[in-house]
């Protein structure tokens, strides 16, 4: 029972990190300048997430020397490019609003 949960758990979230590769990928090719950089590193960041949500799936990374230290890496990486992400978008937010100079 919590086998069959944690399946159609783990299948929702990997259909939700694809369509959120796909919106923030649709939204990069439609902006420019700052914004887009924001949403390049958030892009990079659902790419990585996704790519660790894979590996944690794959018995042969675990079977490797440093297979967790690799899986750690690729989420570091995730929560890196969504720091730099959300960076970029306040940075951009606060010039728009006047409380930072250009």
């Amino acid at each position: 029972m919590f086998e069959l949960l944690e399946l159609i758990l783990g299948g929702a979230t990997w259909i939700i990190l694809l369509a959120a590769l796909i919106f923030v990928v649709g939204i990069v090719w439609r902006v420019e300048a700052e914004l887009d950089t924001a949403y390049k590193y958030l892009s990079l960041a659902v790419v990585f997430y996704l790519l660790n949500e894979i590996l944690v799936v794959l018995p042969v990374i675990r079977e490797l020397a440093l297979g967790d230290v690799f899986i750690a890496l690729v989420r570091f990486l995730s929560a890196l490019m969504l720091f730099l992400g959300m960076y970029f978008m306040r940075d951009l937010i606060r010039r728009m609003d006047g409380e930072k100079k250009p």
